[in-house]
């Protein structure tokens, strides 16, 4: 399987979106980092910039509170796929779910939420799908690497203004769309950056059965955007997160002026532009510095759960939050408390969060 049909020629004529018909549909100018060719050029992709703007639509919405229906989701499923669902142009249903390991996909498109599934087929290979619902599902994934999300934080801020830094945007649709390219067509060239995806040269992707999807075998258990219709979500993003975005949450709820070092500067965790922040993260954070002062100062927490349902992305972002550096020992059913006070480092920075 090569990814060919998602990056068909017929998929480089196709439209781009009303917000960038003006500017050109190649560059000389404007390349991925991964993109070794001598004579650099890039090419915008009308489906990878449909999925990023879908994608920014549903953030942005999220962040500010208001009603993300009709805009699609996206979630994992405990950690190890991503499950998506994209709102076509025909106003259909686009499932996808995406296995993190092997790379595999699977697909079905519902005409509207009391119909059932049909085969989701390329348009070049005589279906109607653009691949754009693949690329949406993907977005958690793209976002990890550093070029792919600066640019899009450029083009998120473009958006929020309605794009009026022409040059800016340029730029950030072609690095985008040739950062993706690459990405996809030649994951091992680009390192700990490429994306693992098993896209059918057929074009025609394995469907979600009906049984397993009424089942909820490929239901989300971390829901990260939006609010699921076909496939149901076990945890729904309005009841799980709290509309606050990653950079505001960092360094929040801090209850110290502690000076770090450069190297515990760089323990400080980063939380990702897609995380939604957990209710019970927030909740921590808040207890933690307001009891500082206090006869019995909160520091010690735990986060339980099973596997894949968030817990050290929890603590990760609880440890942004209070802008402290996070730290980990691994324990075992045969570890003795003498074992984890001779080991502990974490007493340094006065909060333990167990998981």
């Amino acid at each position: 399987m090569s990814n060919s049909v998602l990056f068909d020629s017929c998929t480089f004529t196709m439209e781009a979106p009303p917000e960038f018909k003006s500017y050109p549909s190649e560059s000389t100018s404007y390349a991925s980092v991964f993109n070794t060719m001598v004579a650099k050029k890039s090419t915008l992709h009308a489906p990878t910039l449909r999925a990023i703007l879908a994608y920014i639509k549903l953030s942005k919405a999220t962040t500010d509170g208001i009603s993300v229906d009709g805009l699609g989701a996206i979630g994992t499923q405990r950690g190890k796929k991503i499950i998506a669902e994209y709102i076509g142009g025909r106003k259909d249903i686009q499932c996808v779910v995406y296995t993190k390991d092997t790379g595999s996909i699977l697909a079905s498109v519902f005409p509207d939420e009391k119909a059932s599934g049909a085969q989701f087929v390329h348009k070049a290979s005589g279906g109607k799908e653009t691949g754009t619902a693949v690329f949406f599902a993907l977005m958690p994934i793209l976002l990890e690497d550093e070029e792919f999300k600066e640019h899009y934080d450029i083009l998120y801020e473009q958006f929020k203004t309605g794009f009026p830094d022409t040059n800016a945007t340029e730029k950030a649709i072609f690095v985008l769309c040739d950062n993706v390219y690459r990405r996809i067509k030649n994951p091992k060239g680009c390192g700990p950056s490429g994306v693992t995806l098993e896209y059918p040269d057929t074009g025609n992707v394995r469907m979600i059965t009906e049984v397993a999807r009424k089942k909820g075998t490929y239901s989300a258990t971390d829901v990260l955007l939006g609010e699921f219709k076909m496939v149901k979500a076990g945890i729904k993003a309005k009841r799980g997160g709290v509309a606050i975005s990653s950079k505001d949450f960092a360094g929040k709820f801090k209850f110290s002026e502690r000076s770090f070092t450069e190297k515990e500067q760089a323990l400080i965790p980063e939380i990702p532009d897609w995380y939604l922040i957990p209710e019970e993260v927030e909740t921590i954070c808040n207890f933690a510095q307001k009891t500082t002062g206090s006869n019995v100062p909160m520091r010690n927490f735990m986060l339980r759960g099973a596997a894949g349902s968030g817990k050290t992305e929890g603590a990760k972002a609880i440890a942004a939050g209070l802008n402290l550096p996070y730290m980990f020992l691994t324990c075992s059913a045969d570890d003795e408390k003498f074992d984890c006070a001779t080991r502990s480092v974490l007493k340094r920075y006065g909060t333990n969060i167990a998981v």
